[in-house]
Formats: C-alpha cells, sequence, structure tokens
C-alpha cells in the first residue's frame, strides 16, 4: 500500500501543477489517489489556485512523501526489532520486496521531496551514518550536491573531539554531522551504532521542528 501511494504522490509532483490533501486538481478535474490508480472528477480548486498557493500545496505533497515514508521505516525497523533482524537485514527484506523497480519508485519520490523541501529551507541539518569513512563522505557529497547545499570545511575527530587526520576513519563505521547555516562544514567521527541512512532535517520558514530518516544514503546518488 505505501509504495502505491509513494507511485501515486510521485505522479503528482511530477505531471500535475496542484495538490490539496489527498487528491491533485488538474485542468478543472479532481484526481484521488486509490489504490495506486487516479479516479476523477470536478474539482474547482485547480481552476482558482493562486501560483503561491500551488507552491504551498507541494511542498505539502513533499512532506507526506516523507512522513509516510518515515512512519514506515519506523515500524518496519521496530518488527525487525522484534523477529531478531539487524537493521541491515531489514533493508534487505525491504529490498526483496519491493524488488527494483519498486525501489527506483521509492527513491526517485524521495528524491524529489527532498529536493523540493532543501529549497524551501532556511537551514538543512543531515546526520549520515555509514558503514566507512570513505562511504560516509561519498553520500555526504552525493546530499550536499543533490540538494544544492553550501560546501564547506569537513573534519574528523575522535572520541574525545580532538580532530584527526581525514583518512583515519576511511575503513571504520562513522557519524557525519553537516549544517548548511554553518557555511556548510561538517565534522565526521566514529558511529558504533547499527543504523546505516541519513537523517534529514528541513527547517522550513514555519520554524518547526521536523526530522525524516533514516533515509536511504543513495537517495540523492545520481
Amino acid at each position: 500500500m505505501l509504495l502505491k501511494q509513494i507511485q501515486c504522490l510521485l505522479v503528482a509532483m511530477m505531471l500535475f501543477s496542484s495538490f490539496v490533501g489527498g487528491y491533485v486538481c488538474n485542468g478543472g478535474y479532481r484526481y484521488v489517489c486509490n489504490g495506486g490508480r487516479w479516479r476523477q472528477s470536478i474539482c474547482v480548486t485547480a481552476i482558482s489556485a493562486s501560483g503561491d498557493t500551488q507552491k504551498e500545496q507541494a511542498v505539502e505533497a513533499a512532506l507526506l512523501v516523507l512522513s509516510e515514508y518515515n512512519d514506515a521505516y519506523l515500524a518496519r525497523i521496530k518488527s525487525g526489532r522484534l523477529r531478531g533482524l539487524t537493521p541491515e537485514g531489514v533493508a534487505l527484506e525491504r529490498a526483496q520486496s519491493l524488488k527494483v523497480e519498486g525501489m527506483a519508485a521509492e527513491r526517485q519520490a524521495l528524491q524529489n521531496a527532498t529536493r523540493l523541501l532543501s529549497s524551501k529551507s532556511t537551514e538543512v541539518t543531515l546526520g549520515i551514518m555509514a558503514e566507512s569513512g570513505v562511504r560516509g563522505l561519498g553520500a555526504l557529497r552525493a546530499w550536499v550536491s543533490g540538494l544544492s547545499l553550501p560546501k564547506g570545511v569537513l573534519r574528523a575527530v575522535d572520541e574525545n573531539g580532538l580532530e584527526v587526520p581525514l583518512d583515519k576513519w576511511n575503513d571504520q563505521a562513522v557519524y557525519i554531522k553537516y549544517n548548511s547555516s554553518d557555511r556548510g562544514d561538517a565534522y565526521m567521527k566514529p558511529y558504533n551504532g547499527g543504523y546505516v541512512g541519513c537523517i534529514f532535517q528541513p527547517k522550513l520558514a514555519d520554524g518547526e521542528f521536523r526530522q525524516y530518516g533514516d533515509l536511504p544514503l543513495n537517495t540523492l546518488r545520481e
């Protein structure tokens, strides 16, 4: 069901100019996403919606994509933990369930949503968890470039916060913290948790705290 909803939302964000709640309006008609298919009826909103309203609706659509992914992700992790699965095991189970086509559709929806929200944010914070410093650095570059965020300086630190050579954690699990408002600077430190992914925190004009993730590391990789 989540995949079908993501597919509907992906179509909405790519093809339709107006999105309202759980439906989109286009050309005077209202399209409701039901079971992965669009149902048509009359819609007045599409005729009268202003440019600002359409932009707000696009943001709402992006937030919905990330919120639904986040809820499903947390539910999968909880279920996996009860069944004795590691986060990696849960991710593998998910990939086998969605297969290549489903994973590609989900990734595209997450790309569109994170890029739109980043472009509307006054500040973006990223928390990257990776199996190695090499992969973490690659993910950082992909996310910063993919979201058109400022590129600052990356420092590597040890458990006590003391700076160390950047390649010290090349083969060790790391956590990278990035903040766009801090000139795009970031730091990398050892990480002993079992999770892999990116935490995405967009700060919109309303100032509300929002956090999504762990999103797949390759979400923004071309």
